[in-house]
């Protein structure tokens, strides 16, 4: 919780970087309406998101609450965390899953994750790789064409899903093992021979 302490930390950083308060308030106003956005932010990473907003910012106008919220530290990690591509992981996730299967059982469209949309996204990378069956049937040769048609069709998928926001990049990468149960795709990439 950020401390008042913190908040006028804040509040005094700022107006020694030149940011002029509105006309017809008070520094103590703009704290008090602060401490309510505020109260669940440690002082630390007030301090952290103050410094940014003087950093990214190009005038000396008051900022808003919602562009000092934005400059949090776990905000910029939700925005990093959005913006990775994920394709190869779950590319890889699709080979282990391909091994543990194989070319009899196919996993339907949904099972490939627990989430609809990812499991979309997905299905659609595969059909684009040629389906299942090509993905059990593929050689040395073929994988690195296989797996840029899922990239691409995965990524697209992901971007609609983004964008009418039922996409959530954090959750845990997980896909169904031979017995249905999911299982963790951590380190998949390491044994992966693609681009060798």
């Amino acid at each position: 919780m950020a401390t008042p302490d913190a908040l006028r930390a804040a509040l005094q950083t700022l107006i020694d970087n030149g940011n002029r308060i509105p006309d017809g308030t008070t520094a103590a106003r703009i704290g008090e309406h602060w401490a309510r956005y505020f109260e669940e932010v440690s002082d630390n990473d007030l301090e952290e998101a103050i410094h940014r907003v003087i950093l990214t910012r190009w005038a000396n106008t008051w900022p808003t609450i919602g562009a000092v919220l934005n400059q949090l530290p776990r905000n910029q990690n939700l925005k990093r965390l959005a913006a990775l591509d994920d394709a190869d992981e779950i590319f890889g996730q699709v080979l282990e899953l391909v091994g543990k299967r194989g070319h009899m059982r196919p996993p339907q469209a949904h099972e490939y994750d627990d989430d609809a949309a990812r499991s979309r996204a997905i299905a659609a990378g595969v059909r684009a790789a040629g389906g299942w069956k090509a993905l059990c049937m593929q050689t040395e040769f073929t994988q690195a064409a296989n797996r840029a048609a899922f990239r691409a069709a995965y990524k697209s998928n992901r971007e609609k899903s983004e964008i009418l926001g039922d996409w959530n990049p954090s959750r845990t990468l997980e896909n169904l093992g031979s017995n249905g149960e999911p299982v963790s795709i951590a380190g998949i990439l390491e044994h992966l021979e693609i681009g060798r």
